[in-house]
């Protein structure tokens, strides 16, 4: 499981109903602040040096769960990478 999954598995009471609220909490503090795939892309791209190449982010388009993920981490207006 990834690091994102968990905390959101974590955060979500339907999906972990036994998790104390301590812990629920924290979890969803943390996703707050969890990097965009935007984000992720852009420290490859600015700083290769430390992270190595940027991996091929689009490899990941095409699943709509996932797609929606990396829209979100847009601004507004920017291109999709699904054709524009």
């Amino acid at each position: 499981m990834q690091a994102k999954e968990l905390l959101q598995a974590l955060a979500d009471p339907e999906v972990s109903p036994d998790v104390p609220e301590r812990v629920r909490a924290q979890a969803a503090l943390v996703l707050v602040h969890y990097p965009k795939l935007l984000e992720l892309q852009l420290v490859h791209e600015t700083l290769p040096e430390l992270l190595g190449p940027a991996p091929p982010f689009s490899r990941l388009r095409g699943n709509p769960q996932t797609d929606a993920v990396l829209d979100a981490s847009l601004p507004p207006g920017a291109a999709t990478g699904k054709g524009d």
